[in-house]
């Protein structure tokens, strides 16, 4: 697996505490781990709002209105033109 080498400012306080309880050559595995679990949790959350919005009933009827809107204005735009 590729690797990137990448540069982040955390608080000071909080790498003491993460460099004195995590040996220096288990720290890229960790943050890794972590970088991870979060990006996941953030994506299950992405899912999980694109899935509301698609069972609201509200929010189709507007898409539905702007789509139809979409197709009336293609109709009458050249793009040629321009």
């Amino acid at each position: 697996m590729k690797k990137t080498r990448q540069t982040f400012t955390v608080p000071d306080d909080v790498f003491r505490r993460f460099a004195a309880l995590v040996p220096s050559r288990k720290r890229s595995a960790i943050v890794s781990t972590l970088l991870d679990q979060e990006a996941r949790r953030r994506e299950t959350e992405l899912a999980r709002a694109c899935d509301s919005a698609n069972a609201d009933a509200g929010l189709a009827k507007l898409e539905a209105e702007f789509q139809d809107l979409e197709d009336t204005v293609g109709e009458h735009f050249d793009h040629r033109a321009w």
